[in-house]
């Protein structure tokens, strides 16, 4: 998730320098206030996997608990870590492609595929029938329709707030 916020971060401040935002002066973007946004967007990605993952793992009815499932799925996203780290290094020489590719992959494989591996793989293992892999494809349907209510929920607060603060000119 640092590597995530961090190597958005250097991008945008790259560009920005590069456009000349500071107005002839050299200047950067603030690091708290975008970093930490950044930051709170990829950790609330994050939690609403691994709320969607515990979900189905419940009505599969897998003996998983909440400890185990965080060091598991932490595992199994720690490559994707490095793959992050390579954005960073993408992300500070202002390379706005491959910045993105590999942010993009990351985070399709982080958010939606690997979930889906892990109630797949724990279904198989764990559990008598074999319907794991309508249950696996429901974990990532789950993430998106989430996601998708969660993330137009805020941006609708968000408008709402602007244009409460627009009417007033």
């Amino acid at each position: 998730m640092a590597a995530f916020s961090l190597s958005l971060y250097f991008l945008a401040n790259s560009l920005f320098k590069l456009m000349g935002m500071g107005f002839g002066e050299p200047s950067s973007l603030p690091f708290f206030s975008v970093s930490s946004r950044l930051f709170l967007v990829s950790f609330i990605g994050i939690v609403i996997c691994l709320a969607s993952i515990f979900v189905m793992a419940k009505f599969m009815n897998l003996q998983l608990n909440v400890k185990r499932l965080i060091a598991q799925y932490g595992g199994l996203i720690t490559p994707f870590a490095a793959l992050n780290v390579l954005a960073i290094v993408f992300g500070l020489s202002g390379a706005v492609v491959m910045t993105i590719l590999t942010l993009g992959v990351s985070t399709t494989f982080v958010l939606t595929v690997i979930p889906a591996l892990f109630i797949y793989h724990h279904g198989l293992v764990f559990k008598e029938d074999r319907n794991v892999f309508y249950w696996s494809t429901g974990t990532s349907l789950l993430i998106m329709v989430v996601s998708y209510l969660f993330w137009n929920w805020f941006i609708s607060d968000m408008v709402d707030q602007i244009d409460s603060f627009l009417s007033f000119f």
